[in-house]
C-alpha cells in the first residue's frame, strides 16, 4: 500500500476536527484481549461519566479550532501512524480529564535507541497512571479464516498476530528502571484503532473482533468488474484521509467504469493497493470503504 506523508499545515480545520473525533471516539478493533496477552485493551478513552465534559470540550473546539490549528501549524511531515499519535497527544494534553506525563519517550541502552514509549497519562477521574501504546491499522482477511496471522496489512508484511506480540513487548517498557524512577504505572493498555477489511467472498472476521466496528471489504483488481457497482459513485482516498475519511472539495467522484480504469492505472503505476470509498454524493456521505489489491497480493 502506498505510504504517503501527511503535511500538517495542508490539512483543513474540518479534517483535523473529524480526524481528532475519530481518534478518540472510534471503537477499538478488538473487543477482548487474546488469551495470555499481557495487557488490556482500552474500552473507551471517554467513559460514560466523561461524555458530557468531552462533548462540551469538543463542541467548543469546533467553534474555535485555533488551538488545534496552532498545534498543527507546521511543515513537519509524518506517516499516517505518527499523525494518529499526534492527534492523541493533543487530546491528552487538552482534555481536562487527563494529565499527560510522558509521550514518545525514547529508550536507550548502551548508548543506542532500543525503542519508544508512546504515552503515560494520569486518568484524573479514576486516579490511575496508565501506560498506553497506540496504533492505527488496516488488516485484510486472507483465506477466510479468523486466525490473527492471516489478517494481513496492505503491504503484505504486517499481521494482526505480529502487532499483538509487538504490543506486549512495548508494554514492558514501563517496567524499566529508568521509567520507574520517573513514574509508577498502575495499568498497561493498548489502543488499536483502524479497520478490518473482509474479502467480498469471505465470511470470517478475526477472533475477538469488535462487532461494533464498520464492516469494510477488499477485492482483487481482477474482481472489480464483478463487484464495483456501475451506478454508484466512488472516490480514491489519499492516505492522509484514512482516519476520519473526511470528504471535501479536494476529492473527485467517479462512476463504476471510470473508477475501475483509474484504479487499474494507479496499481499499474505503483504496484500497490488502492483505498476506495463508495459515496452518496447528494449527502456527501461515505457508504462503504474498499481496498483494491493487486492480483498477486499478498506477495508484493
Amino acid at each position: 500500500m502506498h505510504q504517503s506523508i501527511v503535511t500538517y499545515c495542508s490539512l483543513s480545520s474540518d479534517q483535523l476536527i473529524a480526524d481528532l473525533y475519530w481518534c478518540v471516539q472510534s471503537q477499538n478493533l478488538l473487543i477482548n484481549e487474546p488469551p495470555q496477552f499481557k495487557g488490556e485493551i482500552v474500552g473507551s478513552l471517554v467513559d460514560n461519566k466523561a461524555h458530557q465534559a468531552f462533548n462540551f470540550w469538543f463542541e467548543s473546539l469546533k467553534k474555535n479550532p485555533g488551538p488545534l490549528l496552532s498545534f498543527f501549524d507546521s511543515e513537519e511531515q509524518l506517516i499516517l501512524g505518527k499523525y494518529f499519535e499526534r492527534l492523541l497527544y493533543f487530546f491528552f494534553e487538552h482534555f481536562s480529564h487527563y494529565d499527560l506525563i510522558l509521550s514518545n519517550h525514547q529508550l536507550f541502552e548502551k548508548g543506542r535507541t532500543i525503542g519508544e514509549l508512546d504515552f503515560i497519562v494520569r486518568d484524573k477521574q479514576k486516579n490511575e497512571i496508565i501506560h498506553l501504546e497506540a496504533a492505527v491499522k488496516y488488516y485484510m482477511g486472507y483465506r477466510n479464516t479468523s486466525k490473527h496471522s492471516m489478517w494481513i496489512g496492505p503491504n503484505g508484511m504486517d499481521t494482526l498476530a505480529k502487532k499483538m506480540k509487538k504490543f506486549e513487548k512495548q508494554l514492558l517498557n514501563s517496567e524499566r528502571e529508568e521509567i520507574k524512577q520517573q513514574v509508577l504505572v498502575s495499568k498497561r493498555k493498548i489502543i488499536l484503532k483502524g479497520y478490518f477489511f473482509k474479502h467480498v467472498k469471505a465470511t470470517e472476521f478475526p477472533y475477538f473482533y469488535n462487532s461494533d466496528i464498520e464492516n469494510c471489504k477488499w477485492m482483487y483488481q481482477e474482481e472489480m468488474n464483478k463487484f464495483i457497482d456501475s451506478t454508484e459513485f466512488y472516490s480514491i482516498m489519499p492516505k492522509n484521509k484514512w482516519l476520519g475519511f473526511h470528504l471535501d472539495d479536494s476529492l473527485e467522484y467517479y462512476k463504476g467504469k471510470q473508477i475501475i480504469t483509474l484504479v487499474d492505472k494507479q496499481i499499474e503505476s505503483i504496484g500497490k493497493g488502492i483505498m476506495l470509498t463508495k459515496v452518496e454524493t447528494s449527502e456527501m456521505k461515505v457508504m462503504e470503504k474498499l481496498i483494491i489489491a493487486p492480483n498477486h497480493w499478498p506477495r508484493l
